[in-house]
């Protein structure tokens, strides 16, 4: 069952293996990227990250779609992690049963880099006109997008940070 949702470019990290794990109790994690999925070297990289017991796996999108699909997952504890507004479209189209998602840290690693400068929306969120599409189309459908850095902070609702109704 997905107890929690993150879209966080850094995936697992502190904050994630700390906080956010030990808060929802979770068993599974699953990073779910297109690219990453063909990467054993990461995939390494992201498992030993993880807390101790808890099982990572890092599938592509469709994959990670399918594997919800399986009577079995409805028995974990599952955290779904994705990179990217983008790729937080695409699960929750493939994934209706996603109502949350909490949104962490994004676009702070390639502020500069970017032909389509990307503005501040928080203090660790930092997106492009694309990407504010793409939240904001995120906010339409009905879910509940917020930030929120660490279960201790207040949830801000990406609504107010977008100024839509």
């Amino acid at each position: 069952m997905i107890k929690f949702v993150r879209l966080d470019e850094r995936l697992i990290h502190g904050q994630v293996a700390v906080k956010w794990i030990k808060q929802f109790d979770i068993t599974h994690v699953i990073v779910a990227n297109d690219a990453l999925a063909n990467d054993d070297l990461m995939k390494k990289t992201l498992k030993m990250a993880a807390p101790e017991g808890t099982k990572v796996a890092v599938k592509s999108i469709s994959d990670t779609a399918s594997m919800l699909e399986n009577p079995k997952s409805s028995k974990a504890n599952i955290m779904l992690i994705i990179d990217s507004p983008a790729d937080a479209l695409e699960l929750t189209n493939k994934i209706p049963e996603i109502k949350e998602i909490n949104i962490g840290n994004y676009g702070r690693n390639s502020i500069n880099h970017d032909p389509d400068k990307r503005e501040q929306l928080t203090k660790n969120v930092y997106a492009n006109h694309k990407e504010r599409e793409q939240i904001k189309k995120l906010v339409d459908s009905g879910r509940y997008i917020y930030f929120q850095t660490v279960p201790e902070d207040k949830k801000t609702n990406f609504k107010d940070i977008l100024g839509v109704n």
